[in-house]
């Protein structure tokens, strides 16, 4: 609810002009760190939460792993975002996804600086806690973190902009229903990244459990298990 909060906010302040504005800072809303900002497309908004959802489906390992919670209606998701740099310190966060009248409007909230070592995550600060202006140390992870999420809220937007999706099967997404002749990114909208994917010349099968395989040719869906 908190999220949600903060996104109406921002929609609301996003909607009182004409122009995109894409924003990679951290600002501050209701007293909490946070990152938005928007991009205008002359796309559908069905094609534009299309192809961020499959951003977001394939940063993950398996199955829609880091997606919390995805409203076809609203074409709105909410995500665990996740970057990571060469040193100790990574960073974890919420994405929020917004997508109305050809509009993307992205939300990064509730964000931490994590300090790992062999052992995992030794420790977690807010960013909503931190006092940069007095603690240099802390400054240089906000600034660190910025550098890291510009890099991917534009790759992000980048692969909005490029990638094209067919949106027929449109219902099929919304209700994890399969169907012969689906594309490999189809699947991947319906049901998400498979645990298990073994390719032989043209044919691929996915297993996502014990009862559910997609068996692919030319990258085309031959028939399934579900």
């Amino acid at each position: 609810m908190r999220n949600k909060t903060i996104l109406l906010f921002c929609l609301l302040l996003l909607s009182s002009t004409l122009v995109a504005q894409t924003g990679f800072q951290l600002t501050t809303a209701d007293k909490k760190k946070i990152v938005t900002g928007s991009q205008l497309f002359q796309k559908s908004d069905k094609v534009i939460f299309a192809n961020a959802l499959l951003w977001a489906i394939e940063r993950g390992q398996q199955l829609k792993e880091l997606i919390e919670d995805v409203d076809y209606e609203k074409m709105r998701f909410t995500m665990k975002y996740y970057l990571i740099q060469e040193n100790a310190t990574s960073y974890a966060s919420q994405l929020t996804i917004q997508v109305t009248q050809g509009r993307l409007v992205y939300l990064v909230s509730d964000i931490k600086a994590q300090v790992s070592g062999l052992g995992g995550v030794l420790g977690a600060t807010s960013f909503n806690k931190m006092n940069p202006e007095k603690k240099p140390k802390q400054k240089q992870m906000q600034d660190e973190f910025e550098v890291l999420n510009k890099v991917q809220l534009q790759n992000m937007l980048d692969y909005v902009e490029k990638s094209e999706m067919d949106i027929r099967r449109w219902d099929h997404f919304k209700n994890r229903r399969l169907e012969e002749g689906m594309t490999m990114k189809e699947v991947l909208l319906t049901l998400g990244k498979p645990i298990d994917m073994q390719t032989s010349g043209e044919t691929t099968q996915l297993m996502y459990n014990t009862f559910t395989y997609v068996f692919m040719e030319k990258g085309i869906v031959k028939s399934f298990i579900q």
